[in-house]
């Protein structure tokens, strides 16, 4: 049995569980971790043991719940980040381990012609995109988007995502995609903004162009202060905090910082040389083969 995660979530004094504020506190950061496990498990915990019970005829977990034996040899944690962009923390045991960022890939995908054609017409856009996250106003977060790209001269993609961009008359500079796989469409842009979610954060930084963050929620900001922090960006943008003016601010320093460039560039070039799929399925193949725990050659 393991924990597979893609955000740091092993207790650690280097810094606080993400989505709780840091302070100096001392033993604050560790006593973050125990917070937001305990938050979680009580939410949930009645619904686990029902299924632990009547579906796998299990007994019901205590009160506290596993969190302690995480990072363990009984349950070892499995993290599918880069310690390029998370250096590992020095009260990590053997037990927690980073691999790497596990990227998916789309094998069937081929770019439509109007996409092509787009992208191909003039220099490279700036891709703007947050996911899966919910809008309230869709149609003032286009407008404040397509401000920012008038005024700094750029084109852009506009990602339509679960909050529906887009949904307006939109100018030639601006193309709207539904859909297209990050590996393919990031190496094509001149900068990447998005939501700060770990597999869109992992994709952007692999591409080796700057990325910016625009955060709504729980570990997004954490990333995109990591992207800054590495140089790699500029400093992320709350959306409740998003105007036209923050927003070209971002998309000038993204794009017309040669450091930046070449902080994102190297940084890129790192990532795209790990091979964190196969690091995990390694430890995963070892953790058979000796009865379900990691033991380290």
């Amino acid at each position: 049995m393991a924990q597979a995660a893609v955000i740091p979530l092993a207790r650690t004094r280097a810094f606080p569980l993400h989505g709780i504020s840091q302070t100096s506190l001392p033993g604050y950061n560790k006593a973050t971790y125990h917070l937001g496990e305990q938050m979680a498990w009580q939410m949930f915990r009645t619904v686990i043991n029902r299924w632990r019970k009547q579906t796998l005829n299990l007994s019901p977990l205590p009160m506290a719940g596993y969190f302690g034996q995480l990072g363990t040899q009984r349950i070892p944690i499995v993290n599918g980040f880069s310690p390029h962009v998370v250096p590992r923390p020095a009260d990590w045991n053997e037990h927690i381990r980073v691999t790497g960022y596990w990227f998916p890939k789309d094998t069937h995908w081929q770019p439509p012609d109007d996409l092509s054609a787009f992208i191909e017409a003039g220099s490279p856009p700036v891709f703007i995109g947050f996911g899966s996250m919910p809008i309230k106003d869709p149609q003032r977060t286009t407008n404040i988007i397509l401000e920012a790209l008038k005024q700094t001269g750029q084109r852009g993609i506009l990602h339509m995502g679960w909050g529906g961009l887009g949904n307006q008359s939109l100018p030639e500079n601006v193309f709207k995609i539904d859909y297209a796989p990050y590996d393919w469409l990031f190496p094509r842009m001149a900068m990447v903004i998005h939501h700060g979610g770990s597999g869109t954060t992992a994709f952007g930084l692999r591409s080796g162009i700057s990325s910016c963050v625009v955060s709504f929620v729980f570990d997004q900001h954490y990333w995109g202060e990591r992207i800054a922090d590495l140089g790699a960006g500029p400093k992320p943008i709350r959306y409740k905090e998003l105007t036209a003016e923050r927003l070209q601010e971002a998309i000038r320093s993204g794009i017309g910082n040669p450091q930046i460039q070449q902080k994102a560039a190297e940084l890129g070039q790192k990532i795209r040389t790990e091979n964190g799929i196969e690091n995990a399925l390694s430890i995963f193949e070892k953790m058979l083969s000796t009865g379900g725990q990691y033991k380290r050659a």
